[in-house]
């Protein structure tokens, strides 16, 4: 009989994702979470959706990963499917296909389950990360949002700068696959106008700039809200705080007013989880920058000395909010370390899929 392992608690990332295994090892003795992880699927486990519509992982060493007792799920940053190791563009297409269809079919049956709290749900979360749709729900709230355009069209682009001089502008993305390709929020220079002209490859945004003491990063988990502030006095870089780590960062909190502007903007967005930036202007009125419905949090408890992590594990443990303690009926046998495991197969340019070889073999028939 094959070991059965039964996961409260299902991660989509990667080990070299560096939140996965610390909020992990947070999470509450009763929990068994379990990283669900893309770039390792057909290496170190394969999948099964039964005729009774469960979904049962087994591992290279015949442990089978069911899914029947999650009970939450962390919609992290899901990787990407390992097959663009093989030379042929159209089998590696079709295979991704088919491999993405059926993950759809898995998640589908996940989401059907009411009883599951995901942090976030795929579609709200997908949502949520378009700026304007951001704009929109923040503005029906009564939030305060910054004045901007985002543009490929060279000559709104020279109009906008034109009429004041102090912009700011940033990439719609940092993101490219699964490479990070980052570049600073800048402030815009008339040199830089030159470069204009091939605005219509890539839409950019452009901001008013606002002049102001603090940024606050605010940081909400089902309906615990965590605020830090950034002493934009002390920074070297005011126009982006990642860029100066010297600066004085404390915890702090918001006017209940404010408070209850971002819970209504979360449930808004259908959101559990966000990480969500202002500006406190000259005037001293919070502006709603932005919401990253996947945003980072470490760095804000390492600088302000916040416990936004144990929060994220205890809401992932079931102790948030509508939550209760996992209720356990086997014992975590096996948690899913794939570093250390051999790999169940590996491709190469010589291997074909299943129904790839079928497929040739019809053709040989007919």
């Amino acid at each position: 009989m094959p070991r059965i392992f039964y996961p409260t608690c299902l991660i989509f990332s990667t080990w070299e994702d560096v939140y996965v295994q610390p909020i992990m090892e947070r999470m509450s003795a009763a929990s068994i979470p379990f990283l669900c992880d893309y770039t390792r699927f057909g290496i170190d486990y394969t999948a099964t959706i039964t005729e009774d519509l469960r979904v049962i992982l087994t591992m290279f060493d015949g442990t089978q990963v069911c899914f029947d007792q999650v009970q939450t799920i962390w919609w992290r940053r899901p990787g990407s499917f390992p097959f663009q190791r093989i030379n042929d563009i159209t089998v590696t297409r079709y295979i991704h296909r088919d491999t993405t269809q059926f993950w759809e079919s898995v998640l589908a049956i996940l989401e059907c389950n009411q009883a599951i709290e995901w942090y976030n749900p795929i579609d709200p979360q997908h949502a949520a990360g378009r700026r304007a749709f951001q704009k929109i729900k923040a503005k029906e709230v009564g939030l305060v949002v910054t004045e901007g355009i985002v543009t490929s069209t060279e000559h709104d682009a020279r109009t906008f700068v034109s009429e004041d001089p102090a912009t700011i502008f940033k990439m719609a993305t940092t993101w490219m696959g699964d490479t990070m390709y980052w570049q600073p929020t800048r402030l815009w220079k008339d040199e830089m106008a030159s470069a204009l002209d091939t605005l219509y490859l890539c839409p950019t945004i452009f901001q008013r700039y606002l002049a102001g003491h603090y940024d606050y990063r605010v940081t909400v988990i089902n309906d615990q809200i965590q605020a830090a502030r950034y002493d934009l006095r002390t920074s070297e870089y005011p126009f982006d705080v990642r860029m100066d780590v010297r600066t004085k960062v404390e915890a702090c909190t918001l006017d209940a007013s404010m408070e209850r502007k971002i819970l209504a903007l979360m449930q808004s967005l259908g959101l559990r989880y966000g990480a969500l930036d202002f500006r406190e202007d000259q005037d001293g009125t919070l502006v709603f920058l932005e919401i990253n419905p996947s945003g980072g949090f470490m760095h804000i408890d390492d600088m302000a000395g916040t416990d936004i992590a144990g929060m994220m594990a205890r809401a992932l443990s079931g102790l948030g909010q509508g939550g209760s303690d996992a209720l356990v009926v086997m014992p975590p046998e096996y948690h899913g370390h794939a570093e250390t495991l051999p790999t169940l197969f590996e491709y190469s340019s010589e291997q074909q899929s299943f129904a790839e070889r079928l497929g040739k073999q019809m053709d040989v028939m007919f």
